[in-house]
């Protein structure tokens, strides 16, 4: 039941991001705008919900998952907007990869590990 709050709180939070991101007008001139941000809304909670189910297995306490999960959110943002915007470059995804790794390393270097 956690999970499904998690989905409907992230879905809900994912349209308001488009709305104050994609309201140019070159993003309203392009048809069945309003079907693609949903869908691309339920694919990014989609893959929020199977990332934090699978990190929630992690012999660590729930600020490391949480951040974790944050670091996730953010990177998949970057990368969308990107993406939206057409900027999305070979150098932006291998940015956004090292800083991914880089803060993953210094996340599960600092927290308590446990059994």
């Amino acid at each position: 039941m956690n999970y499904f709050f998690l989905g409907t709180a992230v879905y809900f939070l994912i349209k308001e991001f488009f709305v104050f991101n994609f309201e140019s007008p070159i993003m309203r001139a392009q048809p069945n705008l309003f079907a693609r941000k949903n869908l691309v809304a339920l694919i990014f909670v989609f893959l929020l919900l199977q990332f934090v189910w699978g990190i929630s297995f992690l012999p660590f306490g729930f600020l490391g998952v949480s951040a974790l999960a944050l670091l996730f959110v953010l990177s998949l943002e970057d990368l969308m907007l990107n993406y939206w915007n057409g900027i999305l470059t070979r150098n932006a995804i291998l940015r956004n990869i090292t800083i991914f790794l880089g803060v993953l390393m210094v996340i599960f270097a600092s927290s308590k590990w446990f059994l």
